[in-house]
C-alpha cells in the first residue's frame, strides 16, 4: 500500500504562485485605496477652507489675496480684493498670513474677527494648500469636471501628487490635471 506522507514539489509551486498572484491583487488594491484616501483628504481640507474663506467674507467683506495685487485702482496695491471680484491674478498660499484665515497681522482686514481656521494644514504630498483667483480649469481636472475647457476661475487647491499647480499643457510633465480644485466663484 503507498501511503502519502506529503505534498509534492509541484503542489507546493501551484499553492506558492496562487499565494503571490492573491497578494499582488491585494497590495495594487490597496496601493488604490491609498491615493484615493489622500484625495478625500484633500477635498475635505479644501471644503474646511472653503468654509473658512466664507466666514472671512461675511466678517470682512474681502477675499484673501496676496501683497502683489497688480490693479492699483480702485484698491491700493497690497489691500484684499472686495470678495465681489470673481476673477482676478493674484494668488496665495492658504497658511500664510496675507490671506487673513489664521491671523491678521498686517491688519489688511477690516473687521477680522478670526482666527477662520485652527491651522492650516498641507496636502498629502507636503504641499501648502493655494488659493487662486485665476485659476485655468481642465475637464480633467479633479473638480473642474462640467466647467468649460480653459475656464478661467477662483478656486482653491492642491497641486496633487506631482506639487506643481501648474499651467502647463495636458499630458506633459507639468499637466495641471493632477490638482485638486475646488471652485470658489466661476464667472
Amino acid at each position: 500500500m503507498n501511503t502519502r506522507n506529503g505534498f509534492t514539489l509541484i503542489e507546493l509551486l501551484v499553492v506558492i504562485v496562487i499565494i503571490g498572484l492573491l497578494a499582488s491583487i491585494g497590495i495594487a488594491s490597496f496601493s488604490g485605496s491609498l491615493d484615493r484616501a489622500k484625495e478625500g483628504k484633500v477635498v475635505s481640507d479644501l471644503k474646511e477652507f472653503k468654509d473658512a474663506i466664507t466666514r472671512l467674507k461675511i466678517d470682512t467683506g474681502k477675499a484673501p489675496t496676496g501683497k502683489t495685487d497688480p490693479r492699483v485702482a480702485p484698491i491700493p496695491t497690497g489691500q484684499p480684493r472686495p470678495y465681489t471680484d470673481c476673477v482676478y491674478n493674484v494668488e496665495v498660499y492658504l497658511n500664510s498670513d496675507d490671506a487673513g484665515l489664521i491671523s491678521d497681522t498686517t491688519n489688511r482686514y477690516p473687521n477680522w474677527a478670526g482666527p477662520y481656521i485652527e491651522n492650516a494644514p498641507v496636502d498629502p504630498w507636503g504641499t501648502n494648500y493655494y488659493h487662486d483667483s485665476d485659476y485655468t480649469c481642465h475637464p480633467t481636472t479633479k473638480g473642474c469636471e462640467g466647467i468649460t475647457d480653459n475656464k478661467t476661475i477662483r478656486a482653491i487647491l492642491s497641486a496633487g501628487p506631482n506639487k506643481s499647480f501648474s499651467y502647463g499643457v495636458v499630458g506633459s510633465t507639468a499637466d495641471p490635471t493632477d490638482n485638486i480644485v475646488v471652485p470658489i466663484c466661476i464667472p
